[in-house]
């Protein structure tokens, strides 16, 4: 019995949850069996833990286990017809929350202002958003990876939506609307502003990959990146696809529609009419990837027409009528041309 008993004790002790002594909550207090339980939703952004305070998207990665949610989003937004409505900043700050519920749908109603919250954006989406045709305006962020309005859409579906006047600086995966996606689609969804990353940069979206989709887009935003640098999309592979899409706005170092597209991926009937320091649709198209149905009519400087190199890759149906000019590895459509079959990965 005497064993049992020391036997119990340590099971009691390893089995009960380990909530960090300097945690403090910064909202309702609960009571002995429930420290940390949350009166609303906004109280999770309010975690401080050695006088510090964490932002809520970190919050969520760190401490969503340390204690129970009591909150309801039909608490917070009105529901019709099965979507959940969006028309304030307040509304759209749920989605931190909410977002990467893949079974939710959410509808924006009306056009939302970001000027007074720099920095805000939702760092996961799995469900549905339809911007119904209205505006975001005035993203502002300065981050690392994943800087985006959306910092990464798993299965998601994004459309409709305008976001306007962008200022977005990040490292990795960096763009205006979606930082990376994979098993996603865009449709329909429209950027302008500035946008500057180091890999995988994209005035839409950073990087699209694993059977995602985006269609009827456009970017006017300025797109300035280092590796894989695109108008619409930084980089693009495993069998996704941009179609019926355009870019107007300047691009730097890189492409006017995709960066690099590889690996079973698709640019098709898209057009590039801005300025590009690069090649007008594609800097890279390559292992069993095709460009089709695309023309350039901007300037482009140190690049092609429409892609810079195609290695085991296909272009037909392409026309270029912008002017290009450069010192090496220059053409009208292409600047180099690879028959053989290459695996590239530069993450």
């Amino acid at each position: 019995m005497k064993n049992f008993g020391i036997i119990l004790i340590l099971l009691v002790f390893f089995l009960t949850p380990i909530i960090p002594a300097n945690l403090i909550h910064a909202g309702e207090n609960g009571d002995e069996q429930h420290p940390y339980r949350l009166s609303s939703w906004q109280d999770r952004s309010l975690m401080i833990i050695n006088d510090d305070l964490i932002p809520l998207s970190e919050e969520l990665t760190r401490f969503t286990v340390d204690y129970p949610r009591n909150v309801r989003i039909d608490d917070y937004l009105e529901y019709y017809l099965g979507y959940y409505l969006i028309e304030t900043f307040e509304d759209l700050l749920t989605l931190q929350l909410w977002g990467n519920d893949p079974d939710l749908k959410f509808l924006l109603t009306a056009d939302i202002d970001l000027s007074d919250h720099p920095g805000f954006y939702i760092p996961v989406f799995k469900g549905e958003f339809d911007g119904n045709g209205y505006t975001i305006s005035n993203l502002y962020i300065s981050g690392g990876a994943d800087s985006a309005l959306f910092g990464a859409a798993e299965s998601a579906l994004i459309s409709n939506l305008t976001v306007s006047n962008a200022d977005v600086t990040g490292t990795n995966y960096v763009a205006i609307l979606v930082g990376r996606q994979t098993y996603s689609t865009i449709s329909n969804c429209h950027v302008s502003g500035n946008v500057t990353g180091q890999l995988h940069t994209g005035g839409l979206v950073g990087r699209s990959s694993l059977y995602s989709l985006i269609e009827y887009c456009s970017n006017a935003a300025t797109v300035t990146g280092g590796t894989s640098t695109g108008g619409i999309v930084g980089r693009q592979y495993w069998i996704s696809s941009v179609k019926y899409s355009y870019n107007t706005g300047i691009v730097n170092n890189g492409s006017g529609i995709v960066g690099n597209n590889y690996n079973f991926s698709f640019i098709q009937r898209c057009y590039n009419t801005g300025s590009i320091n690069g090649s007008g649709i594609a800097g890279f198209n390559g292992l069993l990837s095709e460009i089709t149905g695309s023309f350039n009519t901007g300037d482009i400087t140190g690049g092609s027409g429409i892609a810079g190199t195609v290695e085991g890759g296909r272009v037909y149906y392409c026309y270029n009528v912008g002017d290009v000019s450069g010192t090496s590895d220059v053409g009208g459509l292409v600047g180099n041309l690879y028959p053989d079959w290459h695996w590239i990965d530069d993450d």
